[in-house]
């Protein structure tokens, strides 16, 4: 992006202007589609598919604009790269996965607590700040027949809000500074593909060649047909309906011990095969291949007796043989530390320069310098371990906490440079469920428990 942005400077205010009222209307339909009607979860995927079509939308229109007006009237790729970029960042925020479990885990324990689950004994491990207790106000969050602009639903939630939206903005400036520290490492150095971006990047070229080619067009209509049929369908019963992304039962384990195989389902969706084409061939096989494995390992342990012999299709696995979830938090956390080794000298060069300056002009056309990038994670990384301190954690729980999700990410980040896989799922792989399995309940506080799951 450093070349293309040098060949075409960047007029921040077509972005900006752009892309603000786009963020708004995106998150409202990303709360209308993911949390009010459930249709289509369009944050699922890596590739954004709700900012994609947008994306697809403005491209058309640019097109258009250049057309009519002339290039100077249209936006450059850097300036629709920065429209993406900004739309992907706030759709992480807005969609399901954050804010749509993040709203109703600080008000659960408040809202459910009651003489049977007996959840009001950690409210004091709890900072007042978390979230708004009044069961009262709480109705209506839940139940309806109520709006976030009466005065006292306000009052009850905004500082609660304005909290978090502190910490998250200091976790999203963390990991920025981290992207900028290993800008230079993945992709002039180990020229790593980030096939995720091949897509947008094809789509914004301002000579168009995708829009050209009548193949793309055939191969768009399709799904595009298939998919708002069956989304028009969910809402209109009447509507006929083409169910191709509905699981067909290819073996159903319901024999000892069959059942350790749990059910094998086989499915057609369409965004998977095109993801497919941009997926290494490595990774395919790996994915298709280490599931086998994984069934064929269950069919052992329940042959031996070593486990369950029910599936077990959605628990995280961690508590009997084959271990998957132990077996899964190991690799996540080995990928994490093989980026930090085998990128040694590279950091070591990084800490140097954010030292002793740039006498080699290596932050020449960067997004940020060396010093910057690295002061600003030490900064956001201290500030976040404040905040947990202030909430009543000790000073080795945050340190540790934020380094795993650190190297979580790191190794997820370095999975979709080079995989784009469409979906990773990390539901089972946390910070928290690695610290209470290795250290055990038992030797945690109940204020570091509390601190834990908050």
């Amino acid at each position: 992006m450093s070349k293309l942005t040098q060949n075409f400077p960047i007029r921040w205010h077509y972005p900006i202007a752009v892309g603000l009222p786009l963020i708004v209307l995106n998150a409202g339909w990303i709360a209308h589609s993911e949390m009010k009607t459930g249709v289509t979860e369009v944050t699922i995927t890596t590739l954004f598919m709700g900012v994609a079509f947008i994306l697809f939308l403005v491209t058309l229109l640019n097109l258009l604009i250049r057309r009519l007006f002339g290039n100077r009237a249209a936006m450059n790729q850097p300036e629709l790269m920065t429209l993406y970029a900004m739309l992907t960042m706030s759709s992480s925020v807005a969609g399901i996965g954050n804010f749509g479990f993040f709203a109703p885990f600080i008000a659960n324990p408040f809202y459910y607590a009651n003489e049977s689950n007996r959840w009001a004994q950690w409210f004091p491990t709890m900072p007042l700040w978390i979230g708004p207790r009044d069961k009262t106000i709480l109705k209506g969050f839940y139940e309806g027949n109520s709006t976030f602009f009466q005065p006292e639903v306000m009052q009850a939630w905004l500082f609660p809000l304005v909290a978090w939206a502190i910490f998250f903005l200091l976790l999203l400036w963390t990991t920025l500074c981290l992207s900028a520290i290993l800008r230079r490492r993945w992709m002039d150095e180990e020229y790593l593909t980030f096939p995720v971006i091949a897509l947008p990047l094809e789509m914004t070229r301002d000579d168009a060649p995708l829009y050209r080619n009548r193949l793309m067009w055939i191969g768009f209509a399709i799904p595009l047909f298939l998919h708002s049929l069956n989304s028009l369908a969910s809402l209109y019963p009447t509507l006929p309906s083409f169910p191709i992304n509905t699981a067909k039962q290819f073996l159903d384990g319901t024999t000892f011990p069959l059942t350790g195989l749990g059910s094998i389902m086989v499915m057609v969706h369409p965004g998977a095969i095109g993801f497919g084409y941009l997926v290494n061939t490595d990774v395919l096989f790996s994915l298709w291949f280490f599931y086998v494995i994984k069934k064929l390992l269950n069919l052992v342990g329940t042959l031996f007796n070593w486990r369950d012999p029910g599936p077990n299709e959605y628990g995280d696995g961690a508590a009997e043989f084959p271990f998957t979830g132990y077996q899964s938090w190991g690799a996540w956390l080995t990928v994490g530390i093989a980026v930090l080794c085998t990128g040694a000298p590279y950091f070591k060069a990084y800490i140097e320069r954010a030292f002793a300056g740039d006498p080699d002009g290596l932050d020449r056309g960067e997004a940020m310098t060396a010093r910057h990038a690295l002061s600003g994670f030490i900064f956001g990384f201290v500030a976040l371990c404040a905040i947990v301190i202030l909430m009543g954690a000790p000073l080795w729980l945050p340190i540790v906490f934020l380094g795993i999700y650190i190297l979580i990410m790191l190794a997820l980040s370095r999975m979709e440079a080079e995989t784009a896989v469409l979906s990773p799922l990390l539901a089972w792989v946390s910070p928290q469920a690695m610290l209470t399995s290795v250290l055990g309940t038992a030797n945690l506080s109940n204020t570091e428990l509390t601190q834990m799951a908050t």
